[in-house]
């Protein structure tokens, strides 16, 4: 809690922050890794640099299996997503799906700290960077809320 308050104080997204840095090594990075270890640096680099969009892919069945952009496994990719402004989208499982929205939404939440948006008191604020580290956690372990 001692490293949340001096961050608050001066918050960014440096990533070698006191505060940041154990939860980039600890949650972050687990999260985001896959088997295709270059994709799953752009992807970090894009969540981080606000580039990355997600999507559903309406016309995917739940039995039509393709090879996910991440984990190289076949599997119903029933969802993708796109770096920056290329327009080459990347088909993504369910499972890959959630575990990079649930960085996303931390991510978020610490840009939404960061532009002043969040006037909760320290405690609460704490309370909710728990609860997305949570997710993040479930995410990674292939449960949902």
């Amino acid at each position: 809690m001692k490293a949340f308050r001096l961050w608050r104080l001066a918050p960014s997204l440096d990533a070698s922050s006191t505060f940041l840095a154990p939860i980039v090594f600890e949650d972050i990075q687990p999260c985001l890794n896959f088997a295709n270890t270059e994709l799953s640096k752009k992807v970090y680099d894009g969540i981080f640099n606000n580039t990355v969009s997600v999507e559903p892919l309406f016309s995917q069945k739940m039995d039509e299996f393709q090879r996910c952009a991440l984990s190289e496994m076949d599997t119903a990719c029933l969802y993708c997503f796109k770096l920056g402004d290329l327009q080459t989208p990347f088909t993504i499982s369910k499972m890959v799906r959630n575990r990079i929205i649930a960085v996303c939404d931390f991510v978020t939440y610490m840009r939404y700290i960061i532009q002043g948006l969040v006037k909760n008191s320290d405690k609460e604020v704490f309370g909710e960077v728990l609860q997305l580290r949570k997710k993040m956690c479930l995410a990674r372990l292939g449960l949902e809320e």
